[in-house]
């Protein structure tokens, strides 16, 4: 009897724990974030940005300050900015989607993209699993780091248009509220000329309970 109770108790505690990482919420995986991902806003100050969706981070001079703005919030995505107060410096924008292994165990994706007309093709992009409260840094490459121009031209592609691409284009990353698996990548030109040596414009990954497939497809800008 004593044996069946404790199996019993142990079915509970981990029923407990799968109901609270699954009750997990957007606003609790930002919170968890390292610090890296909200520059200059400390835990209270992520508090108040969920509170109020938009929080200034203070500085001794006013062109210093920041403002930050919570965007889209759903049950698996979330999206925030900060620019300078002033319209000076560089804008960043943030996004946060969590997906569900086929295990049932869930990863939380973290993208930064910066402003293009200061950073050009800097972007970010992590993994961290889900544990709980805490997002511990997965290091398995879901999304390839070094993705850039190269991925989308044909073959036989000139020297001249490839040094081009390398020097004016830039990429942004779109984790995509409006679907549960899928990520964008796109290269966004700076001279049309260019667009004829490549074979789209946009790279969709789609998760499958394990890893990401992709694929290479073209989109007019709306």
């Amino acid at each position: 009897m004593k044996r069946f109770a404790t199996a019993i108790l142990s079915i509970l505690i981990f029923a407990n724990n799968s109901e609270q990482a699954h009750a997990q919420s957007m606003h609790d995986l930002f919170l968890a974030l390292p610090s890296y991902c909200t520059p200059g806003l400390n835990n209270s100050g992520r508090k108040s940005l969920i509170k109020d969706t938009e929080f200034t981070v203070s500085a001794h001079k006013e062109e210093d300050e920041i403002d930050y703005t919570l965007d889209t919030v759903t049950d698996n995505y979330l999206a925030y900015e900060y620019s300078n107060s002033k319209g000076q410096g560089t804008n960043e924008n943030y996004e946060m989607k969590r997906f569900k292994f086929s295990n049932g165990k869930n990863i939380l994706l973290f993208s930064k993209t910066g402003d293009p007309r200061v950073h050009s093709n800097k972007y970010i992009l992590k993994a961290y699993d889900i544990s709980g409260n805490n997002l511990v840094e997965n290091f398995q490459s879901f999304i390839p780091e070094d993705l850039d121009y190269n991925v989308f031209l044909k073959f036989g592609t000139p020297d001249s248009v490839k040094k081009s691409l390398e020097s004016t284009s830039y990429y942004t990353f779109d984790l995509d509220a409006r679907s549960n698996d899928k990520v964008t990548y796109r290269i966004i030109l700076k001279d049309e000329k260019d667009e004829k040596w490549l074979t789209g414009n946009m790279m969709i990954f789609t998760w499958k309970g394990t890893l990401f497939t992709s694929e290479i497809t073209y989109r007019k800008d709306e």
